[in-house]
């Protein structure tokens, strides 16, 4: 299974995103390559997040970011390697939109998969 480490650097408004391969599939796997882990960070200093014109381009970022950390597309006939890749893109994505912490991303993050992330739980929670 895929670990993902996403972290907020506040001061530069960006988040990078990360995937660190496992050895389970040893012919996509970072260590199998030698490739190093990959991470992009993606700049967000340029939205206003408190507007849904705003969370949308930045969910486009951060889902773009999310894939191309995932590595390429995966043979539809490889259904391990497809469901571990999906599994990738969804876990980055959940953890960075968390990180962000901004409802309108979290919002259309909801709407657009149907997963809250722990952060949008934890508020939700406290707010009952």
């Amino acid at each position: 299974m895929n670990k993902f480490i996403p972290t907020v650097s506040s001061a530069a408004f960006g988040i990078a995103i990360a995937a660190a391969s496992c050895t389970a599939l040893a012919d996509n796997s970072s260590a199998a390559s030698g490739q190093e882990d990959r991470s992009i960070t993606v700049s967000y200093s340029d939205l206003d997040l408190s507007h849904a014109a705003g969370a949308e381009t930045l969910y486009s970022r951060l889902r773009n970011a999310a894939n191309a950390v995932c590595g390429p597309k995966v043979d539809l006939r490889k259904l391990r390697e497809r469901r571990t890749r999906q599994q990738c893109v969804a876990s980055a994505l959940d953890n960075a939109v968390a990180d962000v912490a901004a409802p309108e991303l979290q919002e259309l993050h909801f709407a657009e998969t149907g997963r809250q992330t722990v952060e949008n739980n934890r508020a939700l929670a406290s707010s009952e």
